[in-house]
């Protein structure tokens, strides 16, 4: 088997292997899209610049260090009194 095809068996057995995985502990959603989105931020090239419409807390900046990260929200997110209109895990 040439070095090109062990490669290529390599990567499908990683990608089923992730499948069943995910099937038999059931990955919730949320790490599955964080996940997409880190992978997908990663692949832009380094300066570019993006902007998060809609980034409530800018939960994925972190992933933007090579990026000019631009964040806009139309909610007030200064949580003093309480948590209304933060982007919350377990949204209610």
């Amino acid at each position: 088997m040439s070095q090109s095809n062990v490669a290529v068996a390599t990567a499908r057995k990683r990608s089923l292997l992730k499948r069943i995985g995910r099937s038999i502990f059931k990955v919730p959603n949320e790490a599955l899209r964080d996940e997409c989105v880190r992978a997908t931020l990663q692949a832009i090239p380094p300066g570019a610049s993006i902007l998060d419409a809609g980034c409530g807390s800018q939960q994925y900046k972190a992933y933007c260090s090579h990026l000019r990260y631009f964040g806009q929200d139309f909610a007030a997110y200064d949580a003093v009194d309480d948590d209304r209109g933060l982007a919350i895990e377990g949204c209610r």
